[in-house]
């Protein structure tokens, strides 16, 4: 029984350790199950971290990369504008120093005499220039109106001869009138004697007619004598009436022809009296249009000489005038030229001796000045009563302090002057832009607006050679540039 319950005991501690270990198995796998599942649950949350990590990282980049970049963009746009505020300033600072220049240059200019004087000689060359244009198309007009009046009185010459010759053959055709008029008249008269022979003829004709009648009558009436007397006596009014008629016929047409010839001779009688009167009336015409011609020409010649010898007296006194002028405005230069030199020369020797004096007081002040501060170093060091030794170290140092001072008197005087020498050399420097400037005028005046009056400049306007070369060079690029613009 003990064996049994001890077996059983065994038994059921076997039982029991293998179920412990079996427990022990099973939470050994339940824990590693937990530290596997916790394990993956570890790598997930730290890929989870990471991957948070890498967006947070990433996100930071993208916001350090935008703010970068806006700072980038900002300092970009603060740069662009600086530079912007740089250019604009400097534009403005041009600017306005190219206007202070010009402002500058044109007070120069305009304060210049030499310009002005220079101006008043271009404006009475370009003055002279259209005077000797106004001259010259005066001599063109006045040539071509003498050619006009030659072409007038070649063509009045021409028509005259034409007249002439057609007078000529009027007269030829007067007489070839006269000549057909005595044609006609030969031919009427041969007419009128013809119609008389046909007249006769038929007188003879009817004659005979009447002398067949009255033989038929009386052959015809022999047996009635009395209406045949009656019928002939009757015949005989008729034939005698008609005779009558015939002649009065005969005489009318006769008168007809001789009122007619007279007609005829009174139109040739008048035609040559008309025409004799228009020839007459064309001559007298002719005389007259030639002497109002000839009379025309003659006022004209005198308006034109007297036109031209008032031109002539106006040019002698403009030019007399000009070089009046001219000349007052050179002995005006070189009166004030003197002056100035003079003005200049004094100034200079004023200066001077200002300056000597000024050098002068200063040596005087300065030795002065030295004596006041040693006698107030004096003054002082009495007062204090030193000993020999310290009141030698102290005139020492008195005497330093003096020649310290002197030097910065000195400096003060050598600054002053240098100052003095900048002021110069500014006002030299100034002086010497101002005739740059009034050359460069000078020079630009001549060029644009002296070579087309270069025959017309006043005397002295052309100072230098360099002048008249500059005036040849203007005149060949214009010449140059009208070949190019062809």
């Amino acid at each position: 029984m003990m064996n049994t319950r001890r077996m059983m005991e065994r038994r059921i501690e076997k039982e029991r350790d293998r179920e412990a270990q079996l427990g022990g198995i099973e939470k050994m796998l339940f824990e590693q199950a937990l530290t596997n599942t916790a394990a993956r649950s570890d790598a997930r949350v730290e890929a989870m971290r990471r991957q948070r990590l890498r967006e947070q990282e990433e996100t930071e980049l993208r916001q350090d990369a935008l703010f970068i970049q806006r700072m980038q963009e900002q300092e970009r746009r603060q740069k662009l504008t600086e530079m912007e505020d740089r250019l604009a300033r400097e534009l403005e600072r041009r600017k306005a120093e190219q206007i202070r220049e010009y402002q500058n240059r044109q007070r120069v200019i305009n304060g210049s005499d030499e310009i002005r004087d220079l101006k008043a000689k271009l404006e009475a060359a370009r003055v002279t220039k259209e005077r000797a244009a106004q001259l010259l198309e005066q001599q063109i007009r006045e040539e071509e109106e003498r050619w006009h009046e030659r072409v007038l009185a070649e063509r009045m010459e021409e028509e005259r001869l034409k007249a002439l010759e057609h007078e000529v053959a009027k007269e030829q055709s007067t007489e070839n009138v006269k000549y057909q008029t005595k044609l006609m008249q030969q031919d009427q008269i041969r007419l009128r004697e013809k119609a008389k022979e046909e007249s006769m003829a038929e007188y003879i004709r009817e004659k005979e007619q009447v002398e067949q009648i009255v033989e038929k009558i009386r052959l015809e009436d022999q047996r009635e004598v009395e209406e045949r007397l009656a019928r002939q006596a009757e015949a005989q009014r008729e034939l005698a009436l008609f005779i009558q008629q015939k002649d009065e016929e005969r005489r009318m047409q006769q008168i007809k022809e001789e009122e007619e010839l007279r007609k005829i001779e009174e139109f040739a009688r008048m035609k040559r009296e008309r025409e004799e009167r228009i020839e007459r009336e064309r001559k007298q015409a002719e005389e007259e249009k030639k002497r109002i011609l000839n009379e025309l020409c003659r006022q004209q010649a005198e308006r034109n000489a007297e036109r031209e010898e008032l031109e002539y007296l106006r040019d002698e006194l403009y030019r007399e005038e000009r070089e009046a002028l001219d000349r007052a405005k050179d002995e005006a230069a070189l009166k004030k030229a003197i002056e100035d030199r003079f003005q200049m020369m004094k100034a200079f020797e004023q200066q001077m001796a200002e300056k000597e004096e000024r050098k002068l007081q200063r040596a005087e002040e300065e030795r002065k000045f030295r004596d006041i501060m040693l006698a107030k170093f004096a003054e002082d060091d009495r007062i204090e009563q030193m000993n020999d030794q310290k009141r030698r170290i102290k005139i020492q140092e008195h005497k330093r302090e003096v020649e310290r001072l002197v030097d910065i008197r000195r400096q003060m005087y050598q600054e002053e002057r240098e100052n003095e020498l900048r002021e110069r050399a500014r006002l030299q420097e100034e002086e010497a832009q101002k005739q740059r400037i009034i050359e460069e005028e000078r020079k630009r005046l001549l060029r644009e607006h002296a070579a087309g009056l270069k025959d017309f400049l006043p005397k002295g306007t052309l100072q230098k050679r360099e002048d008249v070369d500059l005036l040849d060079q203007a005149a060949q690029a214009k010449v140059k540039a009208r070949r190019e613009a062809k």
